[in-house]
């Protein structure tokens, strides 16, 4: 690995991204999930898709992963691609993977003959190949459109646009963490800290298992990146409520150095309400230790995401639940990712989750409390001009609100597929000309890294961290730290 992979030095956070790959997901269990749902394929051919995803991710792996160049030539890709980046993803398919039983069965699911599932020669391991791209085009149908399409409000599965952003991610997430990790800074040199998110979905999807253990080769493996890259990068560890040892792990995740903690309600939980007792109760124990300690947490907070149960488990999200839960946790540092969804920012209508927008919740969140942010990530509407406009004169509004400066930061949800592929450079301009106007260009290193550092606690971080930091981190991160009262 080179140690100097990411060595960029602008002021600016973005305070929401990610650098895992798809080994650290139960991406097996996922698409099998996709194909019960839309049922249009069935779910062994799921499975034996996620299944040749991890084993096209191990031999890259073992061989250091694709080129930049290549990488970047995959993702700038467009829809009239597909046909090629369907047989490019096969070709990266390892021959051997027809004597794998999830993906033998997805085969024979698919009516594959027996005779090209044998390896002989040079035409059998070709025809092997073709069958593997064969199943990634029937698995395609049913990518959804609301998480892959350009248009994130479309419902359904399958659409051109939606198949090109799950290709694109695809081949991203089968590099080696490290590599992602330096796509994501070198396609970002505006960026000087970035806060990555970990996940962990496994015990949320049926069958779900992740081939890194979520503790402790996730957190290892995520670790030993970050280290390479002297403050540029920090670690937002994942709690599962469902665990034993949720907890546990979060605790051991920040006494190695993780900055903060993931929740992520899409996966079939919320803040407060839980249905679940054992859930309510391992929730609000870690709400009681974040708070006691200042370590921050992160919630995903819009009405979709990668929902457990599609276009039911995004609702509970809800900053209803949030607002409970800070009741009895005043002190809990969070900062509400998606600000809350793009609907009630761009005005558009509310479908979904009774039909009530969750950004002005938000909002009256971070407005009543000192600890409480949020950021914007993944509004891929942005980058029309007419959304940029209505966004630009709602954020006006909100920007009367002088606390509210100081509680909203830059975020992008890189790698998810619009951010990877429109660019999260554009993404970063689309903001960068927003507050060049008058009304809110008082309020552009708040926004830009400010917000970010308070939320972080990056003082404390750094004192409780010193021990785990190199000199240059130090030094790196210093510069980002804000002083009581400024």
């Amino acid at each position: 690995m080179d140690k100097d992979f990411c060595s960029n030095d602008a002021r600016a956070v973005d305070v929401h991204n990610h650098i895992f790959n798809a080994l650290f997901l139960p991406v097996r269990a996922v698409f099998a999930m996709f194909c019960r749902h839309y049922k249009i394929v069935p779910d062994e051919i799921g499975r034996a898709a996620g299944r040749l995803i991890e084993l096209i991710t191990i031999v890259k792996s073992a061989v250091g992963g694709s080129t930049f160049e290549e990488t970047r030539a995959f993702l700038m890709s467009r829809p009239a691609s597909n046909d090629k980046l369907f047989a490019r993803l096969a070709e990266e398919a390892p021959a051997e993977a027809v004597d794998d039983d999830t993906v033998r069965k997805g085969l024979q699911r698919l009516g594959t003959p027996e005779a090209l599932m044998a390896l002989k020669g040079p035409p059998q391991i070709d025809k092997a190949r073709a069958a593997f791209e064969s199943l990634f085009r029937r698995m395609a149908q049913t990518v959804p459109n609301s998480i892959f399409s350009e248009d994130e409000h479309s419902h359904g599965a399958g659409s051109a646009s939606a198949i090109t952003g799950w290709l694109r991610w695809i081949w991203l997430m089968t590099e080696p963490e490290a590599k992602i990790a330096s796509q994501l800074c070198r396609m970002n040199r505006q960026i000087g800290l970035f806060v990555t998110h970990m996940m962990d979905m496994e015990r949320w999807y049926r069958g779900g298992t992740c081939h890194y253990k979520v503790w402790p080769d996730q957190f290892a493996r995520m670790r030993r990146v970050i280290s390479h890259t002297n403050g540029r990068m920090l670690a937002f560890v994942a709690f599962d409520p469902s665990r034993d040892n949720g907890l546990d792990i979060v605790k051991n995740a920040v006494a190695l150095g993780a900055a903060g903690v993931k929740f992520y309600p899409p996966n079939g939980y919320r803040a407060s309400s839980n249905d679940d007792c054992k859930i309510e109760e391992a929730t609000n124990a870690f709400f009681t230790y974040c708070a006691k300690n200042g370590i921050p947490v992160f919630t995903h907070c819009n009405l979709q995401g990668f929902e457990a149960k599609i276009d039911k488990s995004g609702c509970n999200s809800d900053p209803k639940y949030w607002a409970q839960a800070l009741g009895e946790h005043k002190k809990l540092r969070l900062c509400f990712g998606h600000g809350g969804g793009d609907e009630w920012w761009l005005d558009i209508g509310v479908k979904r989750c009774d039909s009530i927008p969750f950004a002005p919740g938000v909002l009256e969140l971070c407005a009543k409390s000192e600890n409480v942010f949020c950021e914007f990530g993944y509004f891929n509407e942005l980058r029309k001009s007419e959304a940029a406009e209505t966004f630009r004169k709602q954020l006006i509004v909100v920007a009367k609100d002088k606390k509210l400066r100081t509680r909203i930061a830059y975020g992008t949800d890189w790698h998810m597929p619009q951010m990877v592929v429109q660019s999260s450079v554009e993404y970063f301009e689309v903001f960068e000309r927003m507050f060049k106007d008058n009304d809110l260009k008082e309020w552009r290193d708040d926004f830009f890294a400010k917000n970010a550092a308070r939320f972080l606690n990056l003082g404390a971080y750094i004192d409780r961290a010193r021990h785990l930091l190199t000199k240059k981190a130090v030094e790196h991160l210093g510069n980002f730290v804000v002083p009581d009262g400024a």
